[in-house]
């Protein structure tokens, strides 16, 4: 290796810009640690690199740098290649990023941090230049220019950067340099208030304010304007009355005619009961000002003292009577003498001061106000019920949106039920709530409004419509179903005779499954109806029993009862037939069948008959009532063998012979074929012989017999 070196070295001698011998030579120099000789030789390359090419001498530099920083300590040295790279390109990373570890390094981090700040400023890499600004504020011995660099980093921390957190202890170093500066305690002030670290806020101010030790200090005396924010973050924020009433003593002693001191005073020395203190201030205070409403104000609190202190209140009445002889619209007075009165339960005496106080007011909002006090006096405490609800009457109507005389007309009619439900003012309270609530389409507390006005209303056409109106807003404003089955329901009870209502009582019934209270309603309505409009009713309430809940005996019942009011209804006379089939009732059947029969056509009428004489026999066996249907029968159809054939079956099962030949030969008169006849004469024969004995009655034939 030796001999190699010699030969480069003598390659570089021989030629110096010959690149690969200075290289080689290089390379064997930093094997053998000669780290001023690589410098060396690297200098000399760099020499040889043309301009143009800004990366390679850029390297070379990037190289030089690192030796000197790592192998030969040499900081500066190492920041000076660093630097020269970034004179020609700012933006060069690997060497911002080699200046921005030298932060970290006391004997250069000024240096570099001074290297970097620009740069960072121009590229708006905020975080690294508040990095770059703290390295050279941690070597910095310099007042002024620790100043510059605090003050510079309190707005990139605020302004920029948003970490309040960091700018705190910078901006309250920067006020420790100069804490003459109003400014920068203010900046402190609001800084820490944001974080709120009053604590450490008020801390840094009272080290530098006359308070305390410092009280006399030549330099603290000059910073009286200290004292202020002190006495109000001890007392705002940190909850320290004492020390702020310190503070606010303290700043009197500079400022004795200062009404915000007087009145800071005045508030803690209340605050804190020293009542001595209190008076002397107020007196302070009074010999300051000359405005007659601050004569008031000093009345208002020799009241107040009067009253708490002295607990005399028939002297704070007089008081504030007095302050009201002098400003009538005095706020504080009326209150707090609103306030006695109520205390005593004078309660007509608070109702005149309500009543002048409102004639007074000029701005309708505060009139309102007391008006609504006034209606509220009258409800609770006086019972005068009409005059509270003249006034909210009054109120409402003027503004349907005013929710508080809203409430309190409803309040007004609570109060009025718990005295006497029936009391008809709760009427009158309720009309007007229903006009309040519709124009403002306030729909479940309209129903409450209606709901009243129908406990109210006799009436029956206006209760209808008071339900039909409670029904509707029930289903569709509320989606209320069962509110508006209900009110439904009383309505068709109300009046049966509708049946749209009707038709809507059963929709709903079929909404919510409640079809058997329907048809229990039904019933009602047709009990209460008159009987032309009763028997539709019940035939419905029939149909439903049957059709809908399967309930074929309560069928029955109804459809009966809608018979009662029309015997020749055919709808329920062809109903029950069914049910009374359904439900096995024969003889109520046969009569059913009587009945129709009646009215019926001559083709249906023998089909009943028949029905009847068929169920007399056969379930009923009662032959002598089928004798009867089927004799009818055959008085109307003369030629039904249906007929003589049932008579001919039952007069021979009752032994009524005469009867029977009768029919024999009725039915022999009838029948076409000519062996049907023969069997039916042979059959008149026999019974003529053998149960009548009268052979004569049939002794010769007819001429169709011959």
């Amino acid at each position: 290796v030796e001999q190699l070196g010699v030969g480069r070295a003598r390659l570089v001698d021989l030629d110096p810009d010959y690149v690969p011998a200075i290289r080689g030579l290089r390379e064997i120099y930093a094997a053998e640690a000669r780290w001023a000789d690589v410098v060396e030789l690297l200098e000399r390359e760099f020499e040889l690199v043309p301009v143009s090419d800004a990366q390679r001498r850029a390297d070379l530099r990037m190289e030089l740098s690192s030796i000197a920083r790592v192998h030969m300590e040499d900081h500066t040295r190492g920041l000076e290649y660093l630097a020269d790279i970034l004179n020609e390109d700012p933006a060069h990373d690997g060497a911002l990023d080699q200046v921005e570890s030298l932060l970290l390094t006391p004997s250069v981090a000024r240096d570099a941090a001074l290297l970097l700040e620009p740069i960072f400023r121009d590229r708006a890499e905020h975080d690294r230049l508040a990095a770059a600004l703290e390295a050279r504020l941690v070597v910095c011995d310099d007042r002024y220019e620790e100043q510059e660099i605090l003050e510079e980093l309190v707005r990139l921390y605020v302004e920029v950067l948003e970490d309040r957190e960091a700018a705190l202890p910078r901006a309250a170093r920067r006020f420790e340099l100069d804490a003459n500066n109003p400014q920068l305690a203010e900046e402190l002030i609001t800084l820490g208030g944001e974080l709120e670290r009053w604590g450490e806020v008020e801390a840094l101010l009272t080290a530098h304010a006359p308070l305390g030790e410092m009280a006399e200090d030549p330099d603290a005396v000059g910073r009286v304007t200290l004292l202020r924010p002190i006495a109000e973050i001890r007392e705002v924020y940190l909850a320290n009355r004492e020390g702020a009433l310190e503070a606010w003593e303290r700043l009197y002693d500079f400022e004795p005619e200062e009404i915000e001191v007087i009145e800071a005073l005045e508030r803690l020395y209340g605050e804190l009961t020293r009542h001595a203190d209190l008076v002397r201030v107020r007196v302070a205070k009074a010999d300051v000002v000359v405005d007659p409403t601050e004569r008031v104000a000093l009345l208002t609190g020799a009241a107040a003292m009067t009253d708490e202190v002295l607990a005399d209140v028939d002297g704070a009445v007089s008081l504030y009577e007095r302050i009201l002889e002098i400003e009538p619209t005095d706020d504080d007075a009326f209150h707090s003498l609103s306030s006695l009165l109520s205390g005593q339960d004078r309660w007509i005496d608070l109702d005149t001061l309500y009543g002048e106080r409102a004639n007074l007011e000029s701005d309708p909002d505060a009139r309102r106000v007391v008006l609504l006090q006034q209606a509220a006096l009258r409800t609770h405490k006086t019972q005068d019920f009409p005059g509270a609800f003249g006034i909210l009457r009054d109120l409402a109507g003027a503004d349907p949106s005013d929710r508080d005389a809203v409430e309190a007309l409803v309040t007004l009619d609570e109060t009025v039920a718990a005295a006497d439900e029936k009391d008809t003012m709760r009427l009158d309270v309720a009309v007007e709530l229903e006009q309040v609530y519709r124009t403002r389409e306030a729909y479940p507390e309209l129903i409450g409004a209606l709901l009243t006005k129908l406990d109210f209303t006799e009436e029956p056409f206006e209760r209808i419509i008071l339900l039909d109106e409670l029904s509707g807003l029930y289903l569709d404003r509320l989606g209320d179903a069962p509110s508006a089955f209900k009110a439904t329901r009383l309505g068709v009870l109300l009046m049966p005779a509708d049946p749209p209502r009707r038709e809507r009582l059963e929709t709903l019934g079929e909404r919510l499954n409640k079809l058997d209270e329907v048809v229990i309603a039904l019933v009602e309505a047709a009990e209460k109806a008159d009987p032309f409009e009763a028997a539709p009713i019940y035939k419905r309430a029939g149909q439903l029993f049957e059709d809908r809940l399967s309930m074929p005996e309560e069928a029955v019942e109804v459809y009966e009862r809608a018979l009662d009011t029309n015997d020749a209804d055919e709808e329920a006379l062809a109903a029950l037939e069914g049910l009374y089939a359904k439900v096995g009732s024969h003889a109520k059947l046969t009569d059913n069948l009587r009945a129709q029969a009646a009215f019926a056509d001559p083709d249906r009428r023998l089909v009943l008959l028949a029905q009847v004489g068929q169920i007399e026999e056969e379930l009923l066996e009662r032959p002598q009532e089928s004798i009867d249907a089927w004799s009818e029968l055959l008085n109307s159809s003369p030629d039904s063998l249906a007929a003589l054939d049932a008579l001919e079956r039952l007069y021979g099962s009752q032994e009524q012979w005469i009867d029977l030949a009768d029919v024999l030969r009725r039915r022999a008169d009838v029948v076409e074929d000519d062996e049907d006849r023969l069997d039916t004469l042979t059959k008149l024969a026999r019974t003529q012989e053998e149960r009548l004995e009268d052979c004569l009655l049939y002794t010769s034939p007819s001429p169709r017999d011959r």
